[in-house]
Formats: C-alpha cells, structure tokens, sequence
C-alpha cells in the first residue's frame, strides 16, 4: 500500500532481531518451586485470545496513525511509491519500518509468560537486555543521534512539517499534532504510546486471569 516496501539491510536486521529474542525466550529457565496457580490450559484460553485481539487493535490504530502522519511528506512523483519499483528510502517506509520493529518488540516484551512458571524477564538477562538494545537502537534512530545508523538501516531523513507535499489534511488532528511536536516527535510518542498501551493492555488481561 502506498508503495511501502523494506530494503535488504531492513529485512536482515529484522531477522536477526527476530530469531535472536525467540532463541533467547527459548532458553528461559522454569523457577525451582512448582507453582500454586494452574496454568492456562490451552494456548488459545479466553485471556489469552483477548490480550492477542487488543494488542492487535492497539497495533493497527498506530500504525494507520502514522502512516497517515508520513503519506503528506511522500513526494507524488517519486518512483518508490510504484510497488514493483527497487526500494528507495522515504519517510513512510522508514516510519513504517520503525513502528514494525517497535510492535515486535513489544510483542516479545508483553507475552513473555515469566512468573510464577518461569524466570521473570529482567532474570533472563539475554532476553531483557536485548529488548533493551532495541528499544535504545529506536530512541537513537528516531531522533537522527547517530546518523551512521540510520544511513546503515536504510532510513530517510525525518522531515520537517514544512517539508509536507499534501496540505489537504492540515486540519487534521494527526497532522496539527505532527505541527506541534515535529515529525520526530511524533514519531517518538507514538513509539511511546504503541509500548505503554500493549504493555498496559496485557497486563490488564493477566490480573483478570489471576
């Protein structure tokens, strides 16, 4: 949609990324002590099928957040808007890009299981220090402190509100909040707010369980 698309340095980054937190979940360790509360006894038991569907809905009401906060920087005579085009950077892709790796960490983050079965997250230092690499590597990407790394990812320059090619939606909400805060800053509270909001939802969910 709208010719989003990931380069080859992105896609890679996102499967290490991704197969690393999985191996780092697999090796988690169970706690000595055998719990008194029973585990859930599917993996498809009504609290966890409702932490799935509102951390789903919290990740889609971001991400057309967003992508509705980058289409009016996305220049219309630009080739990376054509799908079967080569990959070019522009703010929608990377916008895009960073919210994806922002969502898989989360998902890692939320539905790890941790106590009362098995280690908590910050014991299993591979698993939280490696969220936390992830979560810095973000912080730095969005707010252009270490450009090298942005260039390395494939990311295109944030731009500035004035750098806008469609000012049909300049009355809107998103778009008179992108005004206020900057594209970066924008992108940084949306960042913030898709990770309070999944971890917030799936803590809610597991106190009900309880």
């Amino acid at each position: 949609i709208n010719g989003v698309k990931q380069g080859e340095t992105q896609l890679t980054a996102v499967g290490i990324v991704v197969a690393a937190l999985f191996f780092f979940v697999s090796v988690s360790k169970p706690l000595e002590t055998l719990s008194d509360r029973r585990p859930p006894s599917s993996v498809l038991c009504a609290s966890a099928l409702a932490s799935i569907l509102l951390q789903f809905l919290v990740h889609l009401v971001l991400l057309l957040v967003v992508v509705s906060a980058a289409l009016p920087f996305l220049n219309p005579n630009s080739t990376a808007s054509i799908p079967d085009a080569a990959f070019s950077p522009t703010p929608l892709n990377s916008t895009v890009y960073l919210l994806s790796i922002c969502i898989t960490a989360n998902t890692f983050a939320c539905n790890y299981v941790g106590k009362p079965y098995m280690e908590s997250m910050w014991e299993n230092k591979l698993l939280s220090r490696s969220l936390m690499a992830v979560f810095a590597c973000l912080v730095i990407c969005v707010t252009e402190t270490f450009l090298p790394l942005n260039q390395l990812l494939q990311l295109d320059p944030f731009p500035a509100y004035e750098d806008r090619f469609d000012k049909s939606e300049d009355d809107s909400l998103i778009m008179a909040a992108v005004k206020v805060l900057g594209f970066k800053g924008f992108l940084a509270a949306a960042l913030a707010v898709d990770t309070a909001a999944s971890q917030g939802t799936a803590a809610l969910i597991k106190m009900s369980s309880v």
